[in-house]
């Protein structure tokens, strides 16, 4: 049996709303006489109304196995870093009609310099935690490929692509069904994304032998704007190719498997790059040299 109200299905979102007290009177008065006649709609308002997952001792067992004291260490050692940079900077430009310098606790960051080496550990070390409650939020929900956290994660560089593998491995051939194929269109996209890149990508990168190009992107890692090019493998496995700004030294291609898909990863005139997707590593390999190729 399916109930309605003004002709339309009972939905969770219009039961939800029905129970925080989001709906006209109508609606409510019809929805009211719908539940009076359904023993099935009441048992799912009733779900909604109690739930039935232990919330609770889900976040107490996730906050048992965060790794607080590492996380800790790593603020306590951003702090000492920054600190001993801005010691270090003001040492070397003395200002003879400066004030004392402060406390380290007071201190203000020397430059725009000392600043960025502030932040980037104690993004990094915010971002882990972040990943950490984002799997809780998600801690007894229908089983979707969920993200594999590491507690050891240390370099920006590293968090990155666990944020990017964690995004990928929600994708399905339906999230790219959708996206624009006319040529015109998808060099438009390419322009805008490397506008905001600061990098120039060839409409080439989209003529990859073997991938459907899709779309591109721009997401954010932290303050830095990071592109996404999609493309689906054989018409079903979703595929990326990520580019941010992240000023690490160059560094040859790796293989690694973050949330169950296998990444390839290498860094270049200081951007980080990396191709991610479900498919065999030898794959994924040749399509990475053949995005690489077309990006000299």
């Amino acid at each position: 049996m399916t109930s309605e109200v003004n002709s339309r299905p009972v939905t969770d979102e219009m039961l939800v709303a029905y129970v925080d007290g989001e709906l006209t009177q109508n609606e409510q008065t019809s929805l009211e006489a719908a539940l009076e006649g359904d023993e099935e709609l009441r048992a799912r308002l009733a779900l909604l109304q109690d739930g039935e997952r232990p919330w609770a001792e889900a976040f107490e067992g996730l906050l048992d196995q965060a790794p607080v004291a590492k996380l800790e260490a790593a603020f306590a050692a951003a702090a000492h870093t920054h600190a001993e940079q801005a010691r270090a900077e003001q040492a070397e430009t003395p200002n003879p009609g400066a004030h004392p310098v402060a406390a380290d606790s007071e201190r203000i960051p020397a430059n725009d310099h000392a600043s960025r080496s502030w932040w980037r550990p104690a993004m990094a070390a915010c971002i882990a935690v972040t990943l950490m409650v984002g799997f809780a939020a998600g801690y007894g929900t229908n089983e979707v490929r969920k993200p594999q956290i590491t507690a050891a994660v240390q370099t920006e560089a590293e968090i990155w692509r666990q944020a990017v593998a964690d995004y990928q491995a929600l994708y399905t051939r339906e999230t790219l069904s959708t996206a624009q194929t006319d040529p015109t269109a998808q060099s438009a996209g390419l322009l805008r994304v490397s506008e905001a890149l600061g990098l120039a990508l060839p409409d080439a990168v989209s003529q990859v032998p073997g991938l459907d190009y899709k779309r591109a992107q721009i997401l954010k890692f932290g303050e830095q704007p990071l592109a996404q090019l999609a493309y689906l493998y054989k018409d079903d496995i979703p595929i990326a190719f990520c580019i941010v700004r992240l000023d690490d030294p160059d560094q040859a291609a790796k293989n690694e498997v973050r949330s169950g898909l296998n990444i390839v990863h290498w860094a270049k005139d200081g951007f980080s790059l990396m191709v991610v997707g479900d498919l065999p590593v030898d794959e994924l390999d040749n399509f990475a040299r053949e995005i690489e190729g077309k990006m000299i």
